[in-house]
């Protein structure tokens, strides 16, 4: 399982991939932080969450960025600066 964390997704946004996973077949479940995703690869997941930015016109806004720890393990979905 891959966490993603949506804590700097604005919570509509975040019932847009709920949705958009869903219609993929991706099985999830709610954290805290995020979302606790099933899925085959983390490239896979990668793909899809930057499709899903391009698709809905925030990847102006945000950006995906994997980060592997001991404490964590998965996608931080967060907002670009500005300059």
């Amino acid at each position: 399982m891959v966490l993603v964390d949506t804590t700097e997704l604005e919570a509509e946004h975040v019932d847009a991939l709920k949705k958009f996973l869903e219609e993929r077949g991706v099985e999830f479940e709610e954290e805290s932080v995020g979302l606790d995703i099933k899925i085959d690869g983390r490239r896979k997941l990668k793909f899809l969450l930057k499709k899903f930015l391009h698709k809905n016109g925030l990847k102006e806004d945000y950006k995906v960025i994997s980060v592997r720890t001991a404490s964590f393990d998965g996608f931080i979905v967060k907002r670009r600066k500005r300059a």
